[in-house]
């Protein structure tokens, strides 16, 4: 087993063992003045029993531990800015009583390198921030060392601190058990030492700044830290976040962990080796008019499971009018980040204020996956994911991810969404490999909260250096893909990949389609290889006209039982269906699947189909036709080999000579449920479109019951020749 996990464990059972046997105690050492024991329960501690250097006021303790019910009570002259109060003796402090401090404004410090456990009933009244640490010594900025343990060695300063300084590499462990501890609004909560245990307990700085960092080894932190280089340490500790529903009198009371939410947001600053959320919450939260200040996590794993939430949210909570304060922004920087079991990272907000951005870097793996059901049926669950939704008048948030692997999957989701007037949000996601599985979804879409208008769906850019892979079906029936969707009267986002191959199967989805009055989005894929198996590309749009797709394909375009469709159903003559472009690719497969631009009452879009080997099966289809409007055009090329079965098993050198001798005999097979047409324009006809770059254009339309008769319904009199 790891050495150093069992000095841990000897460390922690050790300070267990010795709170069972301390005695309420509070003991001067004597180096700074009197020494003994102090009279309890009630522990005055005066200026008088402690030296004052400036507006630093020292205090040195042996012992230093409070029981349910005592206190101890700092107190001196008004000009005091900074207690500083050090435990010699080499036992761990429990405190399960109260830590006051009659000075206004005075920030307090307390070291003890031995160790620090804040018991249930332990808290704080004191008038300014509060830093308990299991440092070595206390460095000023005039570089003085305020020393726990040297005592011989520590000499005093007027300079303020500067930073906590670790001397080994097992610093000893500091333990929230149930507590309850509070700072004035606006201050300073910091727990800086070995590893950090938070469990059922309660930190809250209304509007504040609340810091957790843990090391395993020397260096020096900066009291009020906001970025610790990983070169200043070997390793970094764990922090523990873990809330266990208690019942008290037959109710079931949680406690959110860490909270600085106010008026105007706090600050939260993390920085660990592991980093564990269990049921745990971290709250950031603008609740007012001001600005939100955001998390910040540095971590070699940051795991948060079953229902824990870190957020930097705004909203209203006073009333129903909307505030004008923006949400926090979220930054996590750290090896592996998994999210499970309906934990989220979230930066929303429901006011006119703009949703906070949240940006991911992970040098290995981020995962999210899972859910938590929270109500009687199937359809009440949270999804795992990452959310920087608006569901007011203010835009959504960005989200910026990198990392080289990213695994969404059980409905796991990437959400920067609007329900409201507010834009939605845009997506970038940088990665090696992207797989999203089993009903994971990215989305940027905007939705229909009532009946009133709607803002536009963001913008959805990936782009993966190895490949993408999106493949089958979650709780719900939910599928697996990229969307960017306008429900209402927004537009939809356009959604950009770029990856050397991506592979949609069983169910999997890239939509930015519309199913209200705003126009569906435009799709761009530029790619080597894309393979389409019992999948879908999609900009159809219900009530406006369709989205353009773009596909820039340089290797091989393959779709089997698939559909990409451009597709508009609206009544409105001037919605017409998008346009499918597809470019370069080296062999293009289309089997038993269908290509789609169809309109209703406004025109039928065009597609355009560059490539020199192009392989068609009979089942499938290509249809630009308009129920009521005009046929959209089809620029398609030749060698086209169709109806052959198995056909991809066969030599390219054979499919063309099938197309050759289809094009001599000039006719095709007719069925009595299927009919299909292979159609040529002549080559001394004009081009009818500059992207009309082959010399013949041929068109597949067979004609399935579900497919519009291109000639007889359509006013389309563009020149070509139709062979029997």
């Amino acid at each position: 087993m790891n050495t150093t996990f069992l000095k841990r464990l000897s460390v922690s059972i050790i300070l267990l063992l010795m709170i069972s046997m301390i005695r309420a105690e509070v003991v001067l050492d004597g180096t700074l003045g009197t020494a003994g024991a102090l009279p309890g329960p009630d522990y005055l501690i005066g200026a008088d029993l402690g030296k004052q250097y400036g507006g630093n006021l020292f205090h040195s303790f042996q012992n230093f531990n409070l029981q349910n019910l005592e206190s101890a009570t700092f107190s001196g002259p008004v000009n005091i800015n900074s207690i500083i109060s050090r435990v010699t003796g080499g036992n761990p402090s429990y405190i399960d009583g109260l830590i006051r401090s009659t000075i206004p404004d005075a920030d307090m410090y307390f070291l003890n390198s031995s160790g620090v456990m804040f018991g249930p009933n332990a808290s704080l009244d004191v008038q300014g921030s509060f830093h308990v640490s299991t440092a070595d010594y206390l460095r000023f900025v005039d570089g003085i060392h305020f020393d726990a343990n040297n005592t011989a060695n520590s000499l005093l300063t007027v300079a303020p601190p500067e930073a906590f300084g670790f001397l080994n590499n097992e610093p000893a462990p500091i333990s929230i058990q149930g507590s309850l501890i509070e700072v004035l609004e606006g201050k300073i909560l910091s727990i800086i030492g070995g590893d950090i245990k938070i469990q059922n307990g309660y930190l809250t700085v209304p509007n504040g700044q609340i810091n957790l960092v843990s090391t395993a080894s020397h260096g020096e932190i900066p009291v009020v830290p906001n970025k610790i280089s990983n070169n200043n340490f070997e390793r970094f500790g764990s922090v523990k976040i873990v809330d266990i529903p208690v019942t008290v009198n037959n109710y079931q009371r949680r406690k959110a962990n860490v909270d600085v939410s106010g008026a105007g947001g706090g600050n939260i600053y993390i920085q660990g080796g592991q980093i564990i959320m269990d049921n745990g919450y971290m709250f950031a939260d603008s609740l007012g008019s001001g600005n939100g200040r955001g998390i910040t996590i540095h971590a070699t794993d940051l795991v948060l499971a079953n229902r824990s939430r870190i957020t930097a949210d705004n909203f209203n909570q006073a009333s129903d009018e909307y505030g004008s304060g923006n949400a926090g922004d979220i930054d996590v920087i750290a090896d592996h980040i998994t999210l499970t079991e309906g934990s989220q990272i979230a930066a929303n907000t429901n006011t006119s204020g703009k949703a906070g951005n949240i940006n991911l870097f992970s040098r290995k793996s981020i995962e999210i996956s899972g859910y938590l059901f929270v109500g009687p049926d199937r359809f009440n669950f949270l999804k795992s994911g990452i959310y920087s939704n608006t569901r007011g008048i203010g835009d959504g948030g960005e989200v910026r991810i990198k990392t080289p692997s990213l695994i969404i999957s059980n409905n796991g989701s990437i959400r920067t969404d609007t329900i409201n007037i507010g834009h939605a949000g845009n997506i970038a996601i940088q990665v090696d490999t992207l797989r999203l599985n089993s009903g994971a979804n990215i989305d940027s879409g905007s939705g229909q909260q009532t009946s009133v208008e709607t803002g536009d769906g963001g913008k959805i850019m990936v782009e993966a250096s190895k490949a993408i892979f999106i493949s089958g079906h979650g709780i719900g029936g939910e599928r697996s893909g990229l969307y960017s969707n306008a429900f209402g009267t927004g537009k939809g986002g356009a959604i950009n990949i770029l990856s050397p191959t991506l592979i949609l199967q069983n169910n999997g989805f890239i939509q930015a389609g519309s199913l209200g009055e705003g126009n569906a989005g435009n799709i761009s894929i530029n790619v080597d290889e894309l393979n389409l198996h019992n999948a879908e590309i999609t900009t159809q749009s219900s009530e406006s006209a369709g989205g353009n797709i773009y596909l820039q394909i340089y290797n091989s375009l393959y779709l089997s039982d698939s559909i990409i469709t451009a597709e508009s159903l609206s009544d409105s003559l001037q919605d017409t269906g998008g346009n499918i472009t597809i470019s370069n690719p080296a062999i293009f497969t289309l089997n038993n699947s269908r290509l789609i631009t169809r309109g209703y009452l406004g025109d039928g879009g065009n597609i355009n189909i560059n490539t020199n080997n192009f392989i068609v099966s009979s089942n499938s289809m290509i249809d630009v036709s308009s129920k009521f409007g005009v046929n959209g055009q089809r620029w398609i090329p030749e060698p086209t080999v169709l109806g052959i079965e198995n056909f991809t098993e066969l030599p390219i050198e054979f499919m063309a000579d099938i197309a050759r001798e289809l094009s001599f005999n000039r006719c095709t097979l007719s069925t009595g449920e299927l009919v299909s047409s292979f159609i040529i324009t002549a080559r001394d006809i004009p081009k009818t479109s500059p992207y009309d770059l082959q010399t013949h254009s041929i068109l597949l339309n067979p004609l399935a019951p579900n497919a519009y008769d291109l000639d007889s319904t359509s006013d389309d009199s563009d020149e070509r020749d139709e062979i029997p």
